[in-house]
């Protein structure tokens, strides 16, 4: 059904370690008292029909699936930028890749680098770092951890949960609503589009789970050109996607106005450390060196050293390759590349509000310039997970050679285990301030 146009609420644990059937019964709490408000901006019933697109031109970046982050930012950013033009004079594109897929690290022809792509990849970054998602680290069995249930951080999900979509939109400031009723669809955007607002959609089909709607013709959708990428083919192949159509569509997120910030730098901070320490808390990496360990420090009695030459392969495999499964463990590892966005590269504008509140305190500052040495640590511990898959035939492998590569991979991984305390500690230093 269509609920009202709200001020996200801010809903805070009362530890670190969330209680997580009470921080979600208190969000349905508030959902209920909303629900019966019942204010919709759609009035006057079915509006009519005829065509209008917004002009909307950002281009997506291919560092994650078009989730609802990627989704959220891609508004947010239209919306910053409609609201202040001066943004794109402020943002600093120069040499800047954007992640756009092309796999030239930003060289092709194809790639615009222009600045409203960038500042829209600035906010993605620094979304998907507050929320808690880009700290989140994956079991080798692909078992979800906590934290991926809490933010909505699994396959199914999408990083959606209704507590990350409330954060998000509290954080900026804006309202909005989730609506859910399909007779209502329409109408909604119809009416959202005819005020210069996007539509963030939920989809069932397209390959990707959400769709930006930036305008309307009649009973079809208008979406900006999507592609994806399918990491079987190497290089990856550029798959277009289809428009949108209702049919397709299972909920539509309506933004409103501002109406003040419901959480802030503090709860992003919050948000980190809490899915750092349930990284922690739940050894997420104790189980890669159980399974790619077996000798000398590492020994095990389920490690690459009892395994037949397929299982050793599918284990290489679970670091780096796309195939059937949970998603590969290198996506949890370059993930990184948000975190330092958010902290270290940012290029949103310095006079932008969400700019400030990182960077205007010294005390902040410094923090943010020792994040660079751990998430280089654990940038580099990807490429090397990456080259334990593909520099490697696992099914002919010399039996000698095994040991080796065995160990290095552990010790890349005590790494990582290092790095990630290392940022942790960072980010309790940067709460007592």
């Amino acid at each position: 059904m269509s609920g009202p146009l709200r001020k996200p609420k801010q809903v805070k644990p009362g530890s670190y370690k969330p209680e997580m059937p009470k921080m979600m019964s208190m969000l349905e709490e508030e959902r209920a008292k909303d629900a019966k408000k019942s204010i919709s901006i759609v009035q006057g019933g079915a509006m009519p029909d005829g065509k209008k697109t917004l002009n909307f031109d950002l281009q997506y970046n291919n560092l994650e699936h078009l989730n609802f982050i990627q989704s959220f930012a891609s508004v947010y950013t239209y919306l910053e930028i409609s609201a202040n033009p001066s943004l794109l004079s402020d943002t600093d594109a120069t040499g800047h890749c954007i992640g756009c897929g092309d796999g030239n690290g930003g060289n092709h022809p194809t790639c615009k680098r222009d600045k409203a792509a960038t500042l829209r990849c600035a906010f993605f970054f620094l979304f998907n770092t507050m929320c808690g998602n880009s700290s989140i680290r994956a079991h080798f069995d692909g078992r979800p951890t906590e934290m991926q249930r809490l933010l909505g951080g699994t396959a199914e999900d999408n990083i959606d949960s209704d507590l990350n979509v409330d954060f998000l939109l509290g954080y900026t400031g804006y309202m909005y609503r989730k609506v859910t009723d399909i007779a209502a669809f329409k109408d909604e955007i119809i009416a959202s589009i005819n005020i210069g607002r996007p539509v963030i959609a939920k989809v069932k089909s397209n390959n990707v789970s959400y769709e930006v709607i930036i305008g309307y013709d009649g009973d079809v959708l208008i979406t900006p050109q999507l592609y994806s990428y399918d990491h079987s083919t190497s290089p990856p192949a550029i798959v277009p996607q289809k428009q949108a159509g209702y049919d397709d569509l299972l909920a539509l997120y309506i933004i409103g106005e501002k109406a003040g910030r419901r959480y802030t730098l503090k709860d992003g901070l919050n948000n980190i450390r809490r899915t750092m320490e349930n990284n922690i808390s739940e050894r997420t990496w104790d189980n890669y060196l159980t399974k790619l360990g077996g000798w000398d420090k590492f020994s095990s009695n389920d490690g690459l050293n009892t395994a037949n030459p397929a299982e050793r392969q599918a284990r290489a495999q679970r670091l780096s390759a796309f195939t059937e499964g949970p998603t590969p463990t290198i996506m949890y590892v370059y993930n990184i590349v948000s975190f330092h966005g958010a902290f270290i590269a940012s290029a949103i504008p310095n006079n932008h509000y969400l700019h400030q509140e990182l960077f205007a305190n010294p005390a902040y500052h410094r923090l943010w310039e020792s994040i660079e040495a751990p998430c280089s640590i654990i940038l580099e511990a990807g490429h090397k997970m990456g080259c334990f898959n593909r520099n490697n035939d696992w099914l002919t492998i010399n039996e000698q050679d095994i040991s080796g590569l065995s160990i290095g991979i552990c010790e890349t991984i005590v790494e990582v285990m290092k790095a990630d305390k290392m940022l942790l500690d960072i980010i309790c230093q940067a709460q007592g301030i």
